[in-house]
């Protein structure tokens, strides 16, 4: 096997929103994929042709999404950290490589990997050394206990779902499945969830402010990864199904999509 490589570059796929499906791009010359909660190994370094004049010396890592507009958080960053991990354990790349943005790769000219990637960089590039940890993100509620939180019914009234704290989602009448969150790593608990008018799909929100997407329902924002005044309680879609909002229980309300905003609650509510 060749030598370990001490460049990693990192980059970002350029369109979209985050997926766990690297085949949109593991067609990019990368050697890691980073999804919205893991990481896939696509190839060794050696074969990796992603940055232009450092084919096969670098260890190339592509961040699912378009992050000039999809938000980068530290639940990303933990997944870059883990990626870079296994690459060490394989004899990929050293303990201490050079970690550069693709926009910084001499003879390259691109935003890669995104505005977003770059406002936790100093986060990035420690994560990709032996050792190297994320800085702790803003504070998160307590981990779930379990336990239901909500039930939603169908647009047809024929049906309802059933949402738990870890994520799990259960359908009964003409509710359909089109995935979930349970038995996956939460940042914090599913605190609520909505169904598209349309009943092709939904989403679920946790109390950090994470959206998570299933079925045609859109990935328009979300708030996990920022500082909040209170936790997210509750979120809503809007007519069209092409955005939502989300309500903190300080009456705060963040809106994403197409949605309009008319106003909160924020300072009206007494909290905490």
């Amino acid at each position: 096997m060749p030598s370990p490589v001490s460049l990693v570059t990192v980059h970002h796929e350029g369109a979209g929103s985050c997926t766990n499906d690297p085949s949109r791009y593991q067609h990019g010359g990368y050697t890691y994929g980073i999804g919205c909660s893991n990481f896939t190994r696509l190839r060794d370094p050696w074969s990796s042709y992603a940055t232009l004049n450092y084919n096969h010396v670098s260890l190339d890592i592509c961040v699912s999404g378009n992050r000039m507009e999809v938000p980068f958080t530290t639940t990303d960053v933990e997944l870059i950290r883990q990626a870079c991990a296994d690459a060490r354990g394989r004899g990929y790349v050293t303990n201490n490589p050079t970690v550069r943005a693709h926009r910084n790769s001499p003879g390259s000219s691109t935003v890669c990997p995104g505005d977003n990637v770059m406002a936790l960089w100093n986060q990035v590039a420690a994560a990709c050394t032996a050792g190297g940890q994320p800085a702790p993100g803003p504070p998160t509620p307590p981990a779930s206990t379990g336990g239901a939180v909500e039930l939603v019914r169908t647009p047809s009234g024929k049906g309802y779902y059933i949402v738990a704290k870890d994520g799990g989602v259960f359908c009964y009448g003409d509710a359909k499945f089109f995935g979930s969150m349970g038995g996956k790593k939460l940042n914090a608990p599913v605190v609520n969830m909505a169904v598209r008018p349309q009943g092709d799909g939904y989403w679920l929100v946790g109390s950090d402010g994470g959206i998570f997407a299933f079925g045609a329902a859109p990935f328009q924002g979300s708030m996990g990864g920022k500082k909040l005044n209170a936790p997210v309680v509750a979120m809503d879609c809007d007519a069209e199904g092409d955005g939502y909002w989300l309500v903190g229980a300080d009456g705060g309300v963040f809106t994403f999509g197409k949605t309009a905003f008319y106003g909160s609650a924020a300072g009206k509510i007494k909290y905490p």
